[in-house]
């Protein structure tokens, strides 16, 4: 992910911990400290691991009337496709469109719920260099 959009990410998580803050009394039924806030928060972010970089928590819908729509992109014109298989998400290069669709509440947790309504995938043969 670029830097420009981690950040905007990290000020989003950020305004949703104050939300949660200014309003605990009405979403979790009790007055709560800015660090039991922070503990409670589960970010929109995921730490990259090792030589991964960090990656965006969001849901995607395969199937019902919100499931996502595929995109792909051949001689300059961009098409529906149907879903890939289960392993071909894993074999593609994807770019999306998120939504913010609301914020998920638990007893000892909570955040944003992103969910992905468009996807343009570009098929990879396991073999291909990325770059």
């Amino acid at each position: 992910m670029p830097t420009e959009l981690i950040r905007w990410l990290e000020s989003l998580d950020a305004w949703v911990i104050q939300y949660a803050l200014r309003n605990s009394v009405k979403l979790f039924k009790s007055q709560k400290t800015q660090a039991e806030i922070q503990t409670m928060h589960c970010s929109i972010i995921k730490p990259g691991k090792n030589d991964y970089p960090p990656a965006l928590r969001c849901k995607v819908n395969l199937t019902g009337t919100g499931k996502v729509r595929c995109w792909r992109t051949e001689d300059g014109e961009t098409r529906r496709r149907d879903l890939p298989e289960l392993e071909g998400w894993r074999n593609a290069v994807m770019e999306a469109v998120v939504l913010v669709s609301g914020l998920w509440l638990q007893s000892k947790s909570f955040g944003l719920t992103l969910l992905i309504t468009d996807a343009s995938l570009q098929d990879m043969a396991e073999e291909d260099c990325p770059f």
